[in-house]
């Protein structure tokens, strides 16, 4: 079928031939779907029916690579949602280890506080504000420790995971039966041959 003068104008068809390229770009866009012969026609120049041919000799049917296009979008949505889960299982293992070593810190530091008072025959009773700024910190600890836990949806991922929670840091007075009990507790050397060597090192006053 031969293309009148009028179409030629309409597309502003150019005598000059595709080249390899520009064909195999035309198959391709053919192959998805995403495009009709008008559309190839105004991009390089040519009447619908020259397309037409084209793709008949080549074999080329429209819309043919959308099942291996699909195929491979959601092969790529697979490998981003299993990324972004490790991603988050690491930044929730950080969270868990930075928020474990301040608690530590801070039971390591108020369990010293009392010992030195003891060995000092101080009355515990005066520790009752040293013993409040603790409380005070381990619920910060706790309180930025659920935040992010809330931001990383930890409560999805645990069964992923199969994580504990940590236990929350509490820091309180001390009854007359503690003290009592505390009186009677190891020396210092012991308690840090207990604690392990994992635990932080802190450097005592002078």
């Amino acid at each position: 079928m031969s293309t009148s003068p009028e179409e030629k104008k309409k597309f502003g068809v150019r005598s000059k031939s595709l080249t390899v390229a520009q064909k195999a770009e035309a198959a391709a866009m053919w192959r998805t779907g995403s495009v009709t012969l008008d559309d190839l026609s105004k991009k390089y120049k040519k009447t619908p029916e020259m397309f037409s041919r084209l793709f008949t000799r080549m074999g080329v049917k429209k819309g043919e690579g959308i099942p291996a296009l699909m195929k491979e979008a959601e092969k790529k949505i697979v490998e981003a949602r299993v990324n972004d889960t490790e991603e988050t299982l690491k930044r929730i293992a950080q969270v868990k280890d930075s928020h474990f070593k301040m608690s530590q810190q801070l039971a390591i530091m108020a369990f010293r506080d009392l010992q030195q008072a003891r060995a000092a025959e101080i009355d515990i009773a005066k520790l009752k504000d040293a013993m409040t700024v603790y409380k005070l910190i381990g619920e910060i600890v706790g309180s930025s420790r659920r935040e992010l836990f809330d931001i990383l949806n930890v409560e999805r991922h645990e069964s992923l995971s199969e994580m504990d929670e940590l236990p929350d840091l509490t820091v309180r007075e001390l009854t007359q039966n503690e003290v009592l009990q505390l009186q009677k507790t190891p020396s210092e050397d012991d308690i840090d041959a207990d604690l392990g060597e994992g635990m932080l090192d802190l450097e005592e006053d002078e």
